[in-house]
Parts: C-alpha cells; sequence; structure tokens
C-alpha cells in the first residue's frame, strides 16, 4: 500500500479554521446526474443481490506547495480515513488505501481554482480508484466532486476525526446529490414566506412528501431542507432555522444527514434510500471499482502491547548522529505511522515518518538530548488503531558524558500543586552552572521561561503556577550537556 520511505514533515503545520466564514462547505453545485435520475425512473433495473460489503480501493493524492511545503501530516491522513470508513460503515460500503499516496509538488494545485484542479486530475487520476487530492484549497470549498474529471478536492482544513467533508464528497462521487438540490447559491431567502414551487429549475420538495420522488434530491426518507449554507443544529439534530415549504407548512431540516450543511456535531448517516442508491452506482455504474478479492485485515487495537525493543526505555545510545528504532512486527500491519518529540507530549513533533518495516534510522538528532517516540500501525484498510506504544531515549556526545553525571537526584514537590502555587524544584549538580528553566503547555507553547545561576551541591528554586489554567504541563532544565524533563501538574 504504501513503499518503504521515510516522510519527514514540518510539525508546526496548522490547520486553518474547518469552517472559516470564506470556506463554502461545498463547490459540486446543483449536481444531479442523468444515471442518477434514470435509476429513480427505473427502480425495477437496479435491484441489488446482496447487502455483503462492497470494498472500493481510493487513491490518496497528498498535495504540497512548489517547495514540498505544507502537507497534511500522515497522522491526519490516517484518522481522515478512518473517520471515513466509520461513516460509510452503516452502508456497508468500505474503502481501502490502493497504493502508497502520491506526494504532488505544485502551488497552483496546492491553491487551486476549479479549472486547475481540473488540469490536477487529469494529469494525476489513477484509474479504477476514486482519486482523492488533499489540498489547501479547492476553488475556497471544503471540497468538490469533478463530474467531469471523476476525482474529489479536499481541503486540508476540513479534514479530521471529527469531519464528515470526505464521507460526503464520496457521496457526490457515488450519485448522491445534497438534499437541497436547487438551492445552491441561494443566500438571500426569506424562510417566513412559502417557498417558490420551482428553484432554479428544480422542483421544491413539499413536507407532506406529495412529490418527494421528484422534487430535490428525489429521495422521500430525506425530509426537506433548504438550507444551502453551513449551519449548526440543536439538540434533536434540526437546524434552527424554520423553514416553509410551498403549502405554509413549516420545518426544519435533519441535520443528521451527512449530505446536508449541517456542521459535523450533527452529520452522521446516511439515509436508507441514499444507501440503495450508492450501492447501485457501485455495481452497475462502476462495478470496475468492486474488490472482490479484496480481504479486510485487522490489527489487534491493544494500546498496552509493548513492542519497542531498542532502544530501551530511558537509555542512553553512545550517539546521536546514527540511531536506529526498532520494533517487533505487529500482525497484519504493513505501514507504521513513527513521531518523534522533545518533549514526553506528541503535540508539537519534532518529526514524523511513514515506514513500511519495524525499525528507523535517526541521522539528525542532537546529542545530549532526551527523545521521546511512539509507533502507529496501519495498513491499506485499517486505519483506526491507536498507537501502542512510546518510550524514551537520550543521545549521547563523542565522549559519552550522561545527563546524570552533571545532575541528579532531580525532585518536584508538591505534585500536583493547586492553581496560585509554586512548585519547589530540587537537583543535585556535580559544579557550578547557568540553568535555563522553561515550562511548556500540553500543546507545546512556552508558558515560562527563566534563567538562573546555580551552585553545586543540592540547589533549590521554585516555579509558580500563578496564572495558569489547570492541566498537564512540562519542566524542562537546560543544562550545559543536556536537558532534564519531568511532568507537572495543575489542580483547582
Amino acid at each position: 500500500m504504501i513503499k518503504n520511505y521515510a516522510l519527514l514533515l514540518l510539525a508546526l503545520w496548522v490547520s486553518g479554521s474547518v469552517f472559516a466564514q470564506d470556506i463554502h462547505p461545498c463547490g459540486t453545485g446543483d449536481y444531479r446526474s442523468e444515471w442518477f435520475d434514470h435509476y429513480h425512473d427505473h427502480k425495477e433495473l437496479y435491484r441489488t443481490n446482496s447487502d455483503d460489503t462492497l470494498y472500493l480501493p481510493v487513491q490518496i493524492h497528498v498535495v504540497g506547495t512548489d517547495e514540498g511545503g505544507g502537507y497534511f501530516p500522515p497522522k491526519s491522513v490516517i484518522e481522515s480515513f478512518c473517520k471515513l470508513n466509520e461513516d460509510f460503515a452503516h452502508s456497508n460500503i468500505q474503502f481501502y488505501m490502493s497504493d502508497e499516496w502520491n506526494y504532488i509538488n505544485n502551488s497552483n494545485y496546492y491553491d487551486h481554482n476549479f479549472q486547475q484542479g481540473s488540469q490536477m486530475m487529469a494529469q494525476n487520476n489513477v484509474s479504477n480508484t476514486i482519486n482523492c487530492y488533499i489540498v489547501l484549497s479547492p476553488a475556497g470549498n471544503c471540497g468538490y466532486y469533478s463530474p467531469g474529471r471523476d476525482g474529489i478536492a479536499l481541503n486540508k482544513g476540513c479534514l479530521g476525526l471529527y469531519s464528515s467533508t470526505w464521507a460526503h464528497e464520496i457521496g457526490h462521487f457515488l450519485s448522491l446529490p445534497h438534499p437541497f438540490v436547487g438551492w445552491e447559491g441561494e443566500d438571500d431567502v426569506d424562510y417566513d414566506e412559502p417557498a417558490p414551487n420551482f428553484v432554479n429549475g428544480r422542483q421544491v420538495e413539499r413536507v407532506d412528501g406529495s412529490n418527494c420522488d421528484d422534487a430535490a434530491d428525489r429521495f422521500c426518507d430525506t425530509s426537506p431542507d433548504y438550507l444551502s449554507f453551513r449551519w449548526n443544529c440543536n439538540m434533536n439534530d434540526s437546524s434552527n432555522v424554520l423553514q416553509t415549504d410551498p403549502n405554509g407548512e413549516t420545518f426544519r431540516s435533519d441535520g443528521s444527514l451527512i449530505m446536508s450543511y449541517s456542521n459535523d456535531a450533527c452529520a452522521k448517516r446516511f439515509s436508507d434510500e441514499q444507501i440503495d442508491a450508492m450501492r447501485a452506482n457501485i455495481q452497475f455504474q462502476r462495478p470496475n471499482l468492486i474488490a472482490s478479492a479484496f480481504i479486510p485485515q485487522l490489527i489487534t487495537s491493544d494500546a498496552s502491547l509493548e513492542v519497542i525493543e531498542s532502544p530501551a526505555p530511558d537509555e542512553m545510545v553512545s550517539t546521536f548522529d546514527e540511531v536506529t528504532l526498532d520494533w517487533e512486527d505487529v500482525p497484519n500491519a504493513s505501514n507504521y505511522l513513527v513521531q518523534v518529540s522533545r518533549i514526553p507530549v506528541f503535540t508539537l513533533l519534532l518529526e514524523e515518518y511513514v515506514v513500511s518495516s519495524s525499525e528507523l534510522t535517526l541521522d539528525n538528532l542532537e546529542e545530549d538530548r532526551p527523545y521521546w517516540w511512539r509507533v502507529k500501525p496501519f495498513n491499506a484498510y485499517e486505519s483506526c488503531v491507536e498507537f501502542i506504544d512510546s518510550s524514551t531515549f537520550s543521545t549521547g556526545t563523542i565522549s559519552n558524558i550522561s545527563i546524570l553525571e552533571q545532575a541528579t537526584a532531580l525532585k518536584v514537590f508538591p505534585n500536583p500543586v493547586s492553581q496560585g502555587g509554586a512548585w519547589q524544584i530540587s537537583l543535585q549538580l556535580s559544579q557550578a552552572d547557568r540553568v535555563g528553566i522553561r515550562l511548556f503547555a500540553i500543546d507545546g507553547r512556552l508558558v515560562f521561561s527563566d534563567e538562573q545561576q546555580l551552585g553545586s551541591g543540592r540547589q533549590e528554586f521554585t516555579v509558580s503556577s500563578q496564572a495558569l489554567s489547570d492541566g498537564m504541563y512540562i519542566l524542562e532544565l537546560n543544562l550545559p550537556k543536556g536537558r532534564l524533563h519531568r511532568k507537572l501538574n495543575v489542580t483547582r
């Protein structure tokens, strides 16, 4: 699925707001294919034979700038793919990664208009797969499906563990229109007034269901919806906006439907009729995608499983310019995501790699530093497994002087400390030194920095928790020949 390579990423990538005001939810538009209308007019011709799970191949294209920057991080790709399969689980449609991810360095594709997006797909589409391009901005949308190129573009800021954007666009790929089809682009609407009978040539669906077979999305188990903008739902997964149909009946849109424009907290399902249409589309319109011989391989998702072999936990390795990380093979895993961090939490990464073997050699570490690393197995289908093991080691120097020779018996008390209180830091120094003191929040932000001249022997100083919120922090002591870290906690 992904060949043996190591991908170095900048860890300071920060995604944009998932639904910023200038990002349109979907650029697919008023789309109802000729096949879709024929399906609804002749459903007797499209009877599916089985409810067996259909496995479909996906080719993932990760797009960056001309310089190779801005890639969607591997961890985020894996998590988003997991969410995609979760969204389709009820439909018995599942997806697998057909090949290694295709990395494209092209700034015009990274932030593109529809013409550039069409060119991107024409040049890079792989036949007999669902081609999905993860970019910075797909023509100002969270995503779109291009019927002309038969490809999908996805905004990296609109993907993640809680987003249904990917599922929404594959819904379009498999023939589904929006439930509000016809209302796209209608921004100036008085919903207190009865809606017209037609909008942009489409019948407007009525609450009584009298025209549900022909109006809007032509599904009778999706209720009327006239909202073509991103909207929040209430406790019942319904729109806060009360709309009025042509008969004067009021209603609220169903926010649970993935093909609607409700926010991600609401969107969670496809209706039964939508599922029937997608399965018919696959079996009659796209049979080339069906992988009849594909058998999903599941990975043991035991987060307590110890698989790391070397370096041993807390080991001081003899060098820093070539350190090999080694772990046991995980059954059914074809690839591993490896994260390396300079602090015990992985919110601010130093590096992130994807490899196909159970070892990785690092050649760009610094001397006399502690490092933390962890491993997440996955394969073409199984991407929902948690990180299964983590460990720490310290690098050496040419003379291999241990950090413990210069600072031992580090103690912090009280820990946890109450808000507004102070930690008492105590450590033993073999000689007088200047000690840099830094405190990081769990997200990697530096919240405190100081430097003190300390003498030899047992030394003590305090660090205040004043103005800190409750939670975990990382204390870093910078010494001339290394760094020491401790987890600190603040409680209310």
